[in-house]
């Protein structure tokens, strides 16, 4: 009886969860909820300029993000924007390692660990805006 009780249990739980994925939009309806609205995306800029990665804020928000990834480099109205925000968190990395570079003046902050921390903020910069802050200029 008590096994019978706990099928019943779990097939009543699983039709209530199924009700409620009717009543969530998709990935795709998010995603394009999210390109149609310039509320949203300043979120997402923001984020982005912040210091936030776009797959986090994909993945938080349930957005595919590939689909937005593209829309932001290929849609002209949203690439320019996008590319300020890469260019305010480079900004803010350039900012990270002149503080560290400060507390290293200032005997705050050991040498040889602000050195591992400025060469990753350097490779960073290179990898996310290799146009700006990469070996090669391009």
């Amino acid at each position: 009886m008590a096994r019978l009780d706990k099928v019943k249990e779990h097939a009543e739980k699983e039709a209530r969860r199924m009700e409620r994925a009717k009543l969530l939009p998709t990935r795709r309806e998010r995603t394009a909820a999210l390109l149609a609205d310039r509320e949203a995306l300043a979120d997402l800029l923001e984020h982005i300029a912040s210091g936030g990665r776009l797959r986090a804020f994909c993945d938080e928000h349930v957005y595919s993000y590939s689909t937005v990834q593209a829309a932001l480099t290929k849609r002209e109205d949203l690439a320019p924007l996008y590319d300020a925000a890469l260019d305010a968190r480079s900004d803010l990395q350039r900012e990270q390692i002149e503080k560290l570079t400060k507390q290293v003046i200032s005997g705050e902050l050991d040498p040889k660990a602000a050195k591992v921390a400025i060469e990753s903020l350097q490779w960073l910069a290179e990898k996310m805006n290799p146009r700006r802050y990469g070996q090669r200029q391009q």
